[in-house]
């Protein structure tokens, strides 16, 4: 919604890619066949204003009412590069959750979100 989260202590996203070898005469595979990559789900550690913050800027919808968004995702590169930048397309809440439990200091939840596809080192 056109800001950036600070909020944000954790994030975990990624795809997967169903493979299966193929058979033909004999006792070892022939080839192997590939399916779609299918995006996991995402999981956003969020603290609690942050989220106070998002629901203020829906104007008063549910979180899991958002309309699709990217997340935008930089963090540094290896052996002192440029930053690397990864995009997850068409994020929605799936989710909207707390889970407080008795001694907890900092309140961070993980919210769940669905996407159609991450682009891997990509620029914004």
């Amino acid at each position: 919604m056109g800001r950036t989260l600070v909020g944000v202590t954790g994030i975990k996203y990624g795809h997967k890619r169903s493979k299966e070898n193929v058979w033909g005469a004999g006792d070892v595979p022939i080839a192997r066949s590939y399916g779609n990559k299918e995006p996991e789900p995402v999981t956003l550690e969020l603290m609690q204003f942050e989220i106070i913050m998002i629901q203020q800027a829906a104007a008063g919808m549910d979180i899991t009412d958002i309309p699709p968004f990217d997340i935008i995702v930089s963090y540094a590169g290896r052996n002192g590069q440029g930053p690397v930048t990864d995009i997850i397309r068409n994020c929605e809440f799936t989710s909207n959750t707390r889970d407080w439990k008795q001694g907890d200091t900092k309140g961070t939840f993980g919210l769940e979100l669905i996407t159609s596809n991450i682009v891997y080192h990509s620029a914004p």
